[in-house]
C-alpha cells in the first residue's frame, strides 16, 4: 500500500550533513513509491544560532506539519519520529491526528530510555534498537517492536578505490576503560581508534583497515558494527550480553569474531592481521549477512510489516 508518510527528526543538512539514518528510511521509501515529507526537529531547519553557534529543538517542524494537515497540502497516513531521547513537546501526540499510524524510533536506547519511555505512550508503535528494552517498554503497556541496526550499503558503495592502508581501525574513541588504550600500546600502528569522522569520510576511515575493530559504550549493538560487515571488513566486536541478542544475528567465528578482553582482542586482532585467507572469509560471509538481513531494505520491510498489521 502506497502511503504518504511524516518523518520527524532533527536534520543539519544546510550545515553539511549528507547521510544519516533517517534520511537512508526516507530515500528507501522513496524507491517504494510512497511520498515522504521531512518536518525537521532543529530550529530553523536545523541552521546554526548566530550567537551560541549551536543547534536546538523546537515546534518548528511540528507545527509545519500540522499547518500542512490542517491546509490539505498533506495528510500522512504514517508519522515518524526518530530521536535521541532529546525532543519531547505537547504537540507531539497522536491525539492531535489520530487519523495516522505514530511510530516512535527509540534511537540510542538503551541509554535513552528514561527519555524516550516518558513519551512513548503518545505513539501506537515503539521500535527499539536494544532488544531488552522491548520487555521494559511492554511493563508500561507499549507496543513495540525490535528494529535493531541495520547498514546503508548503497551509501557505503558511493566511496571506492580506497587504500587499505591500516590494520585494524575504529572510530569509536577511547572505550572500556582504558582497553582500547591497552591495545594501542601493545598493538601501536597496527590499531587506531579516533573517532569524529563524517559523512563519506566515516566510511573511508573504515574501508581504509583490514579489520573493523568496535567497542560498545553501553553494551548495545552499534551501527558499526553493521557498517564495518556493510565495507566487507571482518568485524571484531565485545561480547555482549545474550539478551541484547547480538550473537542470535550472527555467527561468531564465522561472521563475526567476538573478544573478551583487551588481551583477547589483542591475540584475535593478530591473529586475522597475519591470516589474510581466513579474514577475507569471514568478512564476505558477515557482508552477506548484512546484505540480506541487515540493510536498510531489510528494516524497511519490517517497518511495513509492523505498521500493516
Amino acid at each position: 500500500m502506497i502511503m504518504n508518510i511524516a518523518l520527524l527528526y532533527a536534520s543539519w543538512r544546510q550545515e553539511g550533513e549528507e547521510h544519516s539514518w533517517p534520511i537512508a528510511v526516507h530515500q528507501e521509501l522513496l524507491k517504494r513509491g510512497h511520498r515522504v515529507v521531512d518536518y525537521n526537529l532543529y530550529h530553523a531547519n536545523g541552521q546554526l544560532h548566530p550567537k551560541r553557534k549551536t543547534r536546538f529543538y523546537s515546534d518548528e517542524g511540528l507545527n509545519t506539519m500540522y499547518s500542512d494537515i490542517r491546509s490539505n497540502l498533506f495528510k500522512p497516513d504514517l508519522i515518524m519520529q526518530f530521536d535521541y531521547g532529546q525532543h519531547n513537546s505537547n504537540i507531539l501526540d497522536k491525539k492531535f491526528y489520530p487519523s495516522a499510524k505514530w511510530v516512535l524510533e527509540a534511537g540510542d536506547d538503551p541509554q535513552a530510555f528514561p527519555a524516550n519511555i516518558s513519551k512513548a505512550g503518545k505513539f501506537d508503535l515503539v521500535l527499539t534498537p536494544h532488544l531488552p528494552c522491548v520487555a521494559q517498554y511492554a511493563k508500561y503497556g507499549i507496543n513495540t517492536k525490535w528494529w535493531t541496526q541495520a547498514c546503508d550499503i548503497d551509501y557505503l558503495d558511493q566511496v571506492t578505490d580506497v587504500p587499505i592502508t591500516l590494520g585494524a581501525v575504529s572510530t569509536c574513541g577511547p572505550r572500556g576503560n582504558g582497553l582500547t588504550e591497552k591495545i594501542k600500546e601493545v598493538l601501536k600502528d597496527d590499531f587506531v581508534y579516533d573517532r569524529y569522522y563524517y559523512n563519506k569520510d566515516h566510511t573511508r576511515r573504515l574501508k581504509s583497515g583490514k579489520i573493523v575493530f568496535h567497542h560498545s559504550q553501553y553494551g548495545e549493538i552499534g551501527r558499526r558494527v553493521m557498517e564495518g560487515m556493510g565495507c566487507k571488513k571482518l568485524v571484531i566486536c565485545d561480547r555482549l550480553q545474550k539478551e541484547v541478542g547480538l550473537d542470535s544475528l550472527f555467527i561468531e567465528n564465522k561472521e563475526i569474531i567476538f573478544y573478551d578482553s583487551a588481551d583477547d582482542a589483542i591475540d584475535k586482532i593478530r591473529y586475522y592481521l597475519s591470516h589474510d585467507t581466513e579474514r577475507e572469509e569471514i568478512a564476505n560471509a558477515g557482508f552477506n549477512k548484512v546484505l540480506s538481513n541487515h540493510s536498510v531494505k531489510a528494516r524497511v520491510d519490517q517497518l511495513e510489516d509492523f505498521i500493516n498489521v
